[in-house]
C-alpha cells in the first residue's frame, strides 16, 4: 500500500495566491490578450500546439 499525503494547506494557498498575484500583472495580461486573439480556448493550431505557440509569443516580446 502507498501512503502518500498531500502539502500542507499553507503551502497550498500559498501557491494559490501567488498564480492569482501573478494573473495580476501587466505583462501576464498583455500574453493573455495575445494568446487569445491567436485563438487560445478555440479549437485550432493554437490548441492542439500550444507549447509552439506559446515560445513565438514569448519571441515577439523579447
Amino acid at each position: 500500500m502507498l501512503n502518500l499525503s498531500l502539502s500542507p494547506i499553507d503551502r497550498l494557498l500559498d501557491g494559490r495566491i501567488a498564480i492569482a498575484d501573478a494573473l495580476t500583472w501587466p505583462e501576464t495580461r498583455q500574453s493573455i490578450a495575445a494568446l487569445v486573439a491567436r485563438g487560445l480556448q478555440q479549437k485550432g493550431d493554437l490548441e492542439n500546439r500550444f507549447g509552439a505557440h506559446l515560445a513565438d509569443l514569448l519571441d515577439d516580446q523579447a
